[in-house]
């Protein structure tokens, strides 16, 4: 064997031992905090509005007589929700307008998404023609004890969807005291109002404690939840009343106390919560490991934490270190004494509480603290209980999963299981290849071995060989030839050095794949709502029986694989061992009844499974059956390399076409897209871009110009201007296989990946768009091939003149894309060689022509486009120069992409880039290299980070990613069978493993989703119910105006998003700042809008759905413009409000010198 081969045994040995580690680590000694299905009441119900709307607010109100003493809710929003509570608000999961994010991305009550990952941070926008996450299948707990008062109390909610059927669905009690009947605040049980449009009152907001909601409807009852929600927190944390006391002990000289307590576990539990809260500095300690270290500014806060993973069954030790702050000014609560603890906890086992701890006299304090003193060693006295605490004075924290936070541990333990999986897979190799071996030296007598009394002979004359052909792993035991090693099978010559690890690597590979597979996939879908299968309770068991399962049916297999190599028409001639039967059937039988939440089935069920699985496997593996088929179909055998590939490109293109074609019209015009569909109609109408502003817009000339041709030809409407898209969208489809197939030299792995690019949500999103993406895409793919053509094939000068035309679009179409120049200036040098002047003076000629018209163009681009820098503002850099402000921001957005959809193919470009190094495989480094340097050169030149900008190479990553997945699992499998000597075909099971994982990866569901919801901000409708409802008069502020320019014409005064100004929307015209689409006066203080409040009657101001923002003066603008006059019109993402005259106007806050000049 060769060492290189002994090493890639060494290497898929140790990464099967690391994967099986970590899952007996997750099974048996640390398992994660589990997500678990919501136990909601029967009267509870979604609730909804009476009418067509993608807004709810809802209310609901109630009277305390004093101070509760717990009160909580949970709910689960179809899709996004803010929580208000007397007018705070308290929680709220707003990802609506960003429909790419994950499940539960913007949750603000931490620690309760799907699992304990780290939510990855990719600045992401409307990109992706993905569906909404259906977040309502996350369900959040509130507490809401310390926002309620005596008296009246309001909780409303608001929800937005991308559909016109919002809904909510609200469980949750309130209890004025320990031991009264609890205030039920269950939708559907209880009244509550809704309404689609939230009036200002007596200048009150709706969510407001006073607001008269009088003639609010009962909202619309929607039936019982039939749909499963999930969590990962108990409902004890916030319903269970806190018990026990405030405890302290004996001060030390130096202000510090030890006290110590012990929890009792039963053997049989699930989990085990704590919440726990200190005055003073304090460190918990479980059974002698760290939970966590708190300092004196925590003092309000509660902490509550899942610690199933500190416990064992028994006596189990808590310790705590408490100590009086350094900081002299530092007092403990009025109602102690001295620095204090409290805690309390208990476990659970299928719901109930079996087991309980807290704080009292039952603690100990421990004067004189020796090593060991947090394990129960020394001598202590009775803690002191102070009081019992109170509710009000606690703001709840869930803070997940408490063992993770001790990393020493968490680590330790993980590497030993993975040194212990190492071992256990180094020995699980080494007997199944000796036993595969022993199987090969004695196999049953086949129908062709005649007169033998034994199995198998030592002496191979002896056996009389039929006149049917042997098997390969036979031939050479008959005796032509007295050589020991030829008379064996191929797997056993040289038996004496055989390495029997190797072939049980082999026999492992398929269980390796499947674990790496699981084990990527888990990654990937972390975020979204597939990860919420793996948060499951049953997963891991299901994973680890699935391992065995597929080693189960890899043995099954190569035993049929072997004997259908026999030609023989009897079933039974090819039957394995029987007991890999009935262990197969019993995983399989586990693993039903795991799904099904029982470990038992019905007879019936169970025989059926068994029973279809042989047959199936009989069916596909027998040799006369694939014979009969191949007959039957040997006309369309033989042609097919002929027209298949043709055919599967027609209807991979015609699917992309459909998919960028279908509902054209649906998703509303998005700003980007009026921006460049006012310059065209600039174009249409004087022959210069210039919009409704009257500044130029000269980017992207060549696209603006062809789309003016476009409009000319079949008419002016947004659907046709995004079919131009789409016939670029589609044609790149085409262009991509050619590329593909040039690359690789591989039609079906061509194929492969043109069906992925067909499906690409952001490819789709782009293909519908009216911009200049999807041609920059197109005329960067096609300037790659003709690059390839022309210099490093030398294919003619005519794909050079190609290369330069379409590098010349190009640029002319996005000037960001100057960053590809560098990658092609690198490939001519290092593959265009030699060069000769006298033969190559074109190039050098082009090359000047190419780079004047770009000058050109940039030259132009700034005199008659860019605002010169007049003022200081928020963002007044260009967002083309040299910068290093956000260094990670393309690398996550290229690498990782919104909800880790890029994970896996990032994974696979990684493993290919170090595969084509290896083989120095010089056109596929390059084109690795392109997207590299496309990631690092816009993060040193590209301010603003978006996805758009490294748009025109995405095509090159898929490409690369799917090839490289492809090459590697191909050559490991192609390896793995060499060893095996073909006695599985292990390089046909790698490929349909990566292509079931690369299945997997598409979210296909959403992308159909994204054709149902709405997606972009429907500015459009607002400025379309302003022009039917204006009069003569009115004056139109607006946060969009690229919108406004097309909807009406024109704009009055233009309100900045987030109230920021960037450099590249306004526009210094005449002493005055203007928006440089509609040319409305930027407003940039309250000081200003008093003004035009004073001399209007009516003011229309459009203002989209945005976070408030953190800085005082900002969120001041906000507050202002949000409650100023009425709303009149509210849909998706976009808010339309009136102001009139008899209105009034809101106090006038002078400008006091917060600007300098017209910023």
């Amino acid at each position: 064997m060769k060492r290189c081969d002994r090493w890639l045994t060494f290497a898929l040995v140790i990464i099967l031992g690391s994967m099986m580690g970590l899952l007996g680590f997750s099974l048996w000694d640390k398992p994660p905090v589990p997500v678990e299905q919501i136990a909601w009441s029967p009267t509870v119900q979604w609730i909804g509005v009476r009418e067509p709307s993608y807004r709810l607010y809802s209310r609901r109100t109630f009277y305390l007589p004093a101070a509760p003493e717990a009160a909580w809710l949970r709910l689960s929003a179809d899709h996004d929700f803010m929580l208000y509570v007397n007018g705070r608000m308290v929680a709220r999961e707003v990802s609506t307008l960003n429909n790419s994010l994950g499940l539960g991305s913007r949750l603000t009550t931490g620690f309760q998404n799907i699992n304990d990952s780290s939510r990855y941070r990719v600045k992401t926008g409307v990109n992706y023609m993905l569906g909404n996450s259906r977040d309502w299948k996350l369900t959040a707990y509130v507490d809401l004890t310390a926002y309620l008062s005596p008296g009246k109390n309001a909780i409303a909610v608001e929800v937005q969807k991308g559909q016109q059927n919002p809904r909510v669905v609200v469980e949750g009690s309130v209890y004025p005291t320990a031991n009264s009947t609890p205030i039920d605040l269950s939708t559907g049980a209880t009244p509550w109002q809704a309404a689609t449009i939230p009036y200002i009152r007596q200048g009150m907001q709706w969510y407001e404690l006073d607001y008269p909601a009088e003639d609010w409807l009962e909202a619309k009852a929607l039936g019982t939840l039939r749909e499963a929600t999930y969590s990962r927190l108990s409902q004890n944390l916030f319903d269970r009343s806190l018990q026990g006391y405030w405890i302290a002990g004996t001060e030390s000289k130096l202000g510090e106390m030890w006290l110590r307590g012990n929890w009792q576990v039963p053997r049989h539990h699930q989990r085990a919560s704590i919440r726990l809260s200190g005055d003073g500095e304090y460190a918990l300690l479980i059974n002698g490991l760290l939970v966590r270290t708190y300092a004196a500014g925590d003092r309000n806060k509660l902490s509550m934490y899942d610690v199933t993973n500190f416990l064992h069954p028994g006596n189990n030790t808590l310790a705590v270190r408490l100590a009086r702050p350094l900081d002299p000014s530092w007092m403990p609560r009025k109602q102690n004494s001295s620095p204090s603890f409290w805690l309390d906890g208990w476990v659970e086992s299928d719901g109930a509480i079996t087991a309980a701890i807290a704080t009292d006299n039952s603690w100990s304090d421990v004067t004189n603290p020796t090593t060991g003193w947090d394990l129960g060693v020394g001598k202590a006295k009775p803690a002191i209980a102070l009081r019992p605490p109170v509710p009000q004075e606690f703001n709840r924290s869930y803070e997940g999963d408490a063992y993770l936070l001790n990393y020493p541990n968490y680590l330790w333990h993980q590497i030993l299981w993975q040194l212990a999986g190492v071992a256990c897979s180094f020995f699980l190799a080494w007997i199944l290849g000796t036993c595969y071996q022993v199987g090969l030296a004695i196999p049953p007598s086949p129908p062709f071995l005649k007169g033998i009394e034994q199995p198998f002979s030592p002496t191979p004359r002896e056996i009389v060989v039929a006149d049917q052909p042997m098997p390969p792993l036979l031939r050479g035991v008959g005796g032509i030839d007295n050589n020991p090693d030829e008379q064996l099978p191929p797997l056993l010559r040289g038996v004496g050095g055989i390495d029997n690890l190797s072939i049980g690597t082999g026999l492992l590979f398929p269980g390796t794949l499947f674990l790496l597979g699981i084990g990527l996939l888990k990654h990937r879908f972390a975020e979204t709502e597939p990860g919420l299968l793996f948060a499951q309770l049953e997963s891991t068991p299901l994973i680890c029986l699935g391992f065995v399962a597929v080693i189960l049916l890899t043995l099954l297999g190569s035993k049929i694989w072997q004997r259908s190599l026999v030609e023989s028409r009897s079933v039974t001639e090819i039957l394995p061992h029987y007991s890999l039967w009935f262990l197969l059937g019993l995983v399989a039988f586990i693993c039903w009844g795991l799904l099904a939440g029982t470990y038992l089935l019905s007879p019936r069920i169970a025989l059926f499974f068994l029973g279809s699985v042989p047959v199936g496997i009989f069916t596909v593996v027998s040799k006369p059956w694939r014979w009969n088929l191949r007959e039957r179909f040997q006309p369309i055998y033989q042609t097919f390399p002929i027209w298949g590939p043709k055919l599967a490109l027609v209807a991979i293109v015609g699917i992309g076409f459909a998919l960028r074609v279908y509902k054209l019209d649906f998703t509303a015009v998005d700003s980007d897209e009026n921006t460049s569909w006012d310059a065209t109609k600039g174009i249409l109408r004087t022959g210069a871009p210039i919009p409704t502003s009257n500044i130029w817009y000269t980017r992207g000339p060549f696209y603006h110009y062809l789309l003016a041709l476009w409009l000319r030809l079949i008419g002016d409407s947004a659907v046709n201007a995004r079919l131009l898209s789409v016939i670029w969208g589609t044609a790149i489809l085409v262009l991509f296989f050619i590329f593909t197939r040039k690359v690789t030299g591989k039609t079906w792995l061509a194929l492969i990946a043109t069906a992925i690019l067909a499906i690409d949500p952001s490819d789709i999103w782009y293909s519908r768009f009216i911009r200049f993406y999807q041609v920059l895409q197109f005329t960067s793919l096609l300037a790659f091939w003709s690059f390839f053509k022309g210099f490093v094939d030398r294919e003619g000068k005519v794909y050079q003149y190609i290369f330069f035309v379409a590098v010349t679009a190009t640029l002319l179409t996005q000037e960001v894309s100057l960053t590809l120049l560098p990658c092609f200036v690198i490939g001519f040098i290092w593959f265009y060689r030699p060069f000769r002047l006298s033969e190559d003076w074109h190039l050098i000629a082009c090359s000047l022509l190419t780079g004047t018209i770009y000058a050109f163009n940039i030259l132009f681009f700034t005199i008659k486009c860019l605002t010169p820098l007049v003022a200081l503002s928020n963002s007044t850099d260009s967002y083309l120069k040299f910068q290093l402000f956000n260094i990670t921001g393309f690398m996550s957005l290229v690498f990782v992409g919104p909800g880790r959809m890029y994970t896996i193919y990032s994974f696979f470009f990684g493993l290919g880039f170090i595969y084509c190094l290896k083989r120095r495989d010089s056109k596929l480094i390059y084109l690795f290299s392109v997207v590299l340097l496309n990631v690092i050169l816009p993060t040193c030149l590209v301010y603003q980070t978006a996805s758009r900008y490294t748009y025109a190479t995405h095509p090159l990553f898929i490409l690369l990613s799917v090839y490289s997945a492809v090459c590697v699992t191909e050559s490991l499998g192609r390896k793995i069978e060499s060893i095996l000597q073909g006695a599985l075909p292990l390089k046909k099971i790698a490929l349909i493993c990566i292509s079931l994982l690369l299945i997997s990866n598409l979210e296909i569901g959403r992308i159909f989703a994204g054709y149902q919801d709405a997606i972009a901000r429907h500015n459009p409708q607002v400025f379309e119910y302003v022009r039917n409802h204006q009069q003569p008069g009115d004056i139109v502020i607006a946060n969009l105006p690229a919108t406004a320019a097309v909807g009406l014409g024109k704009l009055d005064y233009y309100l900045p998003p987030g109230f920021t100004i960037a450099f590249d929307r306004v526009y210094l015209r005449d002493g005055r700042l203007i928006d440089r689409w509609a040319g409305g006066v930027s407003i940039t203080n309250l000081d200003q809008m008093s003004h035009i409040l004073a001399k209007a009657n009516r003011v229309w101001i459009q203002l989209d759905d945005r976070r408030r923002p953190r800085n005082t003066d900002l969120a001041q603008l906000h507050d202002y413009f949000f409650t100023l006059g009425q709303p009149v019109f509210n849909t998706y993402g976009v808010q339309l409000r009136l102001w009139q005259k008899e209105d009034g106007t809101l106090p006038q806050v002078p400008n006091q010198g917060k600007d300098l000049g017209v910023y």
